[in-house]
């Protein structure tokens, strides 16, 4: 069975709920360019060189405590980043063990922030984290409509198309081994360091 997103209600919906929130602040419904690694990351290590040895996720998104849903990089090329995530009790929208299969827009968006981040950074040594990516969901299609509590999801994502600070990107989440969702995604960099 294969569940589909792409009316605009619904992008707008989780578009608001998730991504706003994961990539911009909100104050008196205005909305503020975060300062996220002077905040999020206080007593810890920034690196602003050119990769981190130890490919920490904390390195290149904002995302932090139950938002942050991406646990581990895999790989980080050019070409792709591939990620694992592990479903735990912890995850934002979980109820009796089971978190929606729609979560996976966010595990494909923090992969595509973290390779999209490791793309910058290879450009200028000097660069800190910019600090988030705007992002829309173009179209999602999921081929399980839950994940229980332990799943092991791997994502790959990739760029197909690149313009100035704009990018559409393509993205697959496995569930233990089998295919999960494919999501297109359009970003946009939130603010320039």
């Amino acid at each position: 069975m294969i569940f589909k997103l792409n009316s605009v209600n619904q992008q707008v919906t989780v578009f608001n709920v998730f991504f706003i929130s994961a990539c911009l602040t909100v104050r008196d419904g205005m909305i503020a360019n975060p300062s996220w690694h002077e905040s999020s990351l206080q007593g810890q290590a920034v690196y602003c060189k050119k990769m981190p040895m130890d490919l920490c996720v904390e390195h290149f998104i904002p995302h932090r405590s139950r938002m942050k849903l991406v646990d581990e990089i895999l790989r980080v090329s050019e070409k792709e980043t591939v990620t694992r995530s592990t479903v735990t009790e912890n995850w934002p929208c979980l109820r009796d063990g089971f978190a929606e299969a729609f979560m996976l827009m966010e595990v494909v968006a923090q992969t595509t922030g973290i390779h999209n981040e490791w793309l910058e950074m290879q450009k200028d040594d000097t660069r800190c984290p910019s600090g988030g990516w705007l992002v829309g969901v173009r179209d999602a299609a999921f081929c399980i409509p839950v994940l229980e509590v332990g799943t092991i999801i791997v994502t790959r994502t990739k760029n197909i198309y690149t313009l100035d600070d704009f990018r559409e990107i393509s993205g697959q989440s496995t569930a233990n081994g089998k295919p999960a969702a494919t999501v297109r995604l359009q970003i946009v960099q939130a603010s320039k360091p």
